[in-house]
């Protein structure tokens, strides 16, 4: 009796840690992108982002980036915490390497953001914002900066 309440309990705990490890999964943590690359944050600034798929007939600037030759691109939007407001955070990129290189002016800021991963022949760029939107002292301030710390690291993005 008592080696099968043993085994009882050691099959619920392989069971409860197998249930957690699937509720906290990195992929849990991480907002799809149209680039084939996800961004991971923490949850609590996971649950402030949505994002929507960049396509050419969005407007003048749409097109002109995918005239320039992106294979895709995402705006992510960041939800504040008081008003429930979308803002745009950033725009991340995909382009071949050689149409990335070819729209750089050394004399011009970066029309598609900053690089961040260069890989089989792409480039993984983001545009993010200049400046916080809200206070930095609030929570939406202290949210955008953890964001804009991440936003230009490669361990941010996954695929």
């Amino acid at each position: 009796m008592r080696m099968l309440r043993t085994i009882a309990l050691l099959l619920l705990g392989f069971s409860l840690v197998a249930c957690s490890k699937d509720a906290f999964s990195e992929s849990a943590k991480c907002l799809p992108t149209n680039t084939g690359y996800q961004m991971c944050v923490t949850p609590d600034l996971l649950q402030q982002l949505s994002s929507e798929e960049m396509k050419a007939e969005d407007g003048i600037f749409q097109a002109d980036v995918f005239n320039y030759g992106v294979i895709s691109a995402t705006t992510i939007y960041y939800t504040d915490l008081t008003a429930k407001d979308k803002h745009i955070l950033l725009t991340v990129f995909l382009f071949p390497e050689g149409k990335f290189d070819g729209a750089a002016n050394p004399n011009e800021p970066p029309m598609f953001g900053q690089e961040v991963i260069r890989e089989g022949g792409n480039v993984l760029s983001v545009a993010g914002p200049q400046d916080s939107m809200f206070d930095p002292e609030s929570q939406d301030g202290k949210n955008i900066t953890a964001l804009y710390e991440a936003m230009y690291k490669a361990q941010t993005w996954v695929k």
